[in-house]
């Protein structure tokens, strides 16, 4: 847990109010929503049909045809929770970088109402995420990436849930830990560490993504899994695209952000270690996404073979 008055400026404290005032002056319409019971993004909902659905999950009883809908990556505006004008603390200072928004680091809070159970999941490519409470009772189930655990998570990433995951993280994966989140708390969530939420009253937490040498080794263990993963898409049950999708994030998020890393910090013991693997690691990329191209190619060639053959059986015919 990191002290909060590390993180709150001599300004405000942010509230509630601020993340409702997100909600209303984001440029959007709409809102892009992830609806509980159904397990999917919603697009285009309406901010005014979201406050209500988070007032009415309050008091009511779940039936099967509620809705309860949270925003997972809401991002701060000028006149809501950025008014606050949250602070890394001093101690990342020397040693890692957040991403930014321009001049400013980049904050999203996610609001989710009560009952909510947000299912295990990994976010982002290799960040570290510093988070705060703003009006928080969850529950936190957090998993180690171990190699057991990331063994278990191949033919489970970036699917979405069956709605039994998180009772069979439970039972089968390793390393499990509770964080109760009420009140004025924060905490760093390190790199590709799988967790589960559930919100026992309507809450909001911040959260902004760190780069930077305390979270290195976990991060580049990840990356490499992740790689590895995508190399054997198929095996894992997952399409080209999907694999390719992560590949192209790896490059433009992971490795941008370890290379800002190392431009930032140059005198650090790590610099030549980070540098050598960044090298690696493109090639890695660019070598799997040649393969899953070539892997595309010949499967286009075997079908359009079979169309041509399929037609001059049906014209001998």
């Amino acid at each position: 847990m990191e002290a909060m008055e590390k993180i709150y400026s001599a300004f405000r404290v942010p509230t509630m109010e601020h993340i409702i005032t997100d909600i209303i002056t984001i440029p959007q319409d709409t809102l892009e929503v992830f609806d509980i019971a159904a397990d999917s993004t919603i697009p285009g909902l309406s901010k005014a049909a979201f406050i209500a659905s988070m007032i009415m999950s309050h008091c009511a009883e779940w039936t099967p045809s509620s809705r309860i809908y949270s925003i997972h990556s809401l991002p701060c505006q000028p006149s809501g929770t950025l008014l606050c004008q949250l602070k890394i603390p001093s101690i990342f200072k020397d040693r890692a970088i957040a991403e930014t928004d321009g001049r400013v680091p980049r904050w999203v809070s996610s609001v989710c109402p009560a009952g909510t159970l947000t299912d295990i999941h990994v976010d982002y490519h290799g960040s570290a995420q510093l988070m705060v409470n703003v009006a928080c009772d969850k529950l936190w189930l957090l998993w180690p990436p171990t190699e057991s655990n990331l063994l278990w998570w191949n033919s489970r990433h970036t699917r979405a849930s069956n709605g039994d995951t998180v009772c069979d993280a439970i039972a089968q994966l390793e390393g499990l830990e509770l964080l109760h989140a009420k009140g004025s708390q924060s905490f760093v969530l390190p790199p590709y560490h799988f967790h589960a939420v559930l919100t026992f009253e309507a809450s909001a937490h911040l959260g902004v993504t760190l780069w930077g040498f305390p979270w290195w080794d976990t991060s580049r263990r990840g990356v490499e899994w992740e790689i590895k993963w995508a190399s054997n898409h198929s095996k894992n049950g997952f399409s080209s695209e999907m694999a390719e999708g992560v590949l192209n994030a790896i490059q433009d998020e992971s490795l941008k952000y370890w290379a800002e890393v190392i431009n930032r910090f140059p005198e650090h013991e790590l610099v030549d270690t980070v540098q050598s693997w960044l090298i690696s690691m493109k090639a890695n990329i660019q070598d799997a996404l040649a393969a899953i191209h070539a892997s595309v190619e010949t499967g286009k060639r075997k079908r359009s073979g079979r169309t041509e053959s399929s037609k001059k059986m049906r014209h001998n015919d």
